[in-house]
């Protein structure tokens, strides 16, 4: 690695909008004062790397994508540019001499600027370097040899969720203005969307959603979350199913939760523990409907002399009234998890089957 401390900085004025072509900008329509808001209109992204030629060629990328580019060679001088410079993106390589790429990420997110998203390029690729540099508090790890396609398009979606994010705070802050964001579902998850809120942290906000066939509710007051429904459904159970949701329309507006809280904990641990769960969730889930959608309990003589826990015992009376997948999820007072890991092993141990196991057990189900 070069070991020139020297200070480089650059200031180009873009040509042209680097965020048309990602599509991120027209997933959001937010209601914000009125005027000329030409100087928003370009990210302004920070270069942290001591070599000079991969400074020159990221920085060379970057601004023909349209960004404005400032650089610094090492993390002393980053930080000083914080200030100065207000960048909607930080990328830093990792290996740097003095501070690490690592600490200046740490120190970044010490001084409250969560809201800057943080990327790390560097050619260290093995997973452990990959996740320590998450754990610190980075938003995307992109390994050298870099392609410059990848490059945009991640710069350019983190460079407009700042942009979203400032311009949440600019509407949150005007008078007379009660939904601050509305947009679609279809371009912005409901992951990210949640991720933020919980960048801004403030207030106390009401975020609806609407999939045509139902409309969700989620009360957050600052950094927590404090109630979720779908319907009857509630609380954590109704959390995670919205962060499943990929097509509707979603609003946030000004509004305060006067119930019981269903939920409780900051927002961004109830995000990781619902990305979490929904991902083994998918999993169970098309290994159970791989059997099918309908399902069966397997009477016999032993199964009246085992002795369930409470949870299965519960389980096995929704599947002999309901039968159906979605049915039994939906009425079950357990999470989707747990509802799924239990007639996953109901499933492999014989208890329960699928009414298209057998023509026996298909007629048994149209008669039922």
């Amino acid at each position: 690695m070069n070991t020139n401390n020297s200070a480089v900085e650059k200031d180009h004025t873009p040509s042209r909008h680097p965020l048309k072509k990602s599509g991120f900008r027209d997933s959001f329509f937010l209601l914000k004062p009125s005027g000329n808001d030409q100087a928003e209109e370009f990210g302004v992204v920070l270069l942290v790397d001591d070599d000079e030629n991969s400074l020159e060629m990221l920085s060379s990328c970057l601004t023909n994508g349209g960004f404005r580019v400032v650089t610094a060679k090492n993390g002393e001088e980053a930080l000083r540019h914080l200030d100065k410079f207000e960048p909607q993106l930080i990328i830093s390589d990792v290996m740097m001499p003095e501070m690490s790429g690592y600490e200046l990420c740490r120190k970044v997110r010490a001084l409250g600027l969560d809201e800057i998203p943080f990327l790390f390029v560097s050619a260290l690729a093995s997973l452990p370097e990959r996740i320590i540099g998450l754990r610190m508090g980075a938003d995307d790890y992109i390994v050298k040899p870099i392609n410059p396609e990848e490059l945009l398009l991640k710069v350019s979606i983190q460079v407009g969720r700042t942009q979203k994010l400032q311009a949440l705070k600019k509407a949150a802050e005007s008078k007379g203005s009660v939904a601050l964001m509305t947009g679609n579902l279809q371009e912005v998850s409901p992951a990210d969307l949640f991720q933020l809120l919980d960048y801004w942290g403030h207030g106390d906000l009401c975020v609806y959603m609407d999939d045509l066939l139902f409309v969700g509710k989620v009360y957050l007051s600052g950094k927590h979350i404090v109630h979720a429904e779908i319907g009857n459904i509630s609380g954590s159970k109704a959390f995670y199913r919205l962060l499943t949701w990929s097509a509707g329309t979603f609003r946030v507006q000004v509004e305060t939760y006067n119930g019981r809280p269903t939920i409780s904990g900051r927002l961004q641990q109830a995000l990781v523990q619902g990305l979490a769960h929904m991902d083994e969730c998918r999993f169970l889930r098309v290994a159970i409907a791989e059997q099918g959608e309908y399902f069966v309990v397997q009477h016999s003589p032993d199964l009246f002399k085992r002795r369930f826990e409470e949870k299965t015992s519960m389980l096995l009376a929704l599947i002999e009234s309901h039968h159906y997948l979605g049915k039994i999820l939906d009425y079950s007072p357990l999470t989707d998890l747990e509802t799924l890991r239990i007639l996953y092993t109901l499933m492999h141990t014989g208890i329960i089957s699928s009414a298209a196991a057998s023509p026996e057990i298909s007629n048994r189900g149209e008669n039922s």
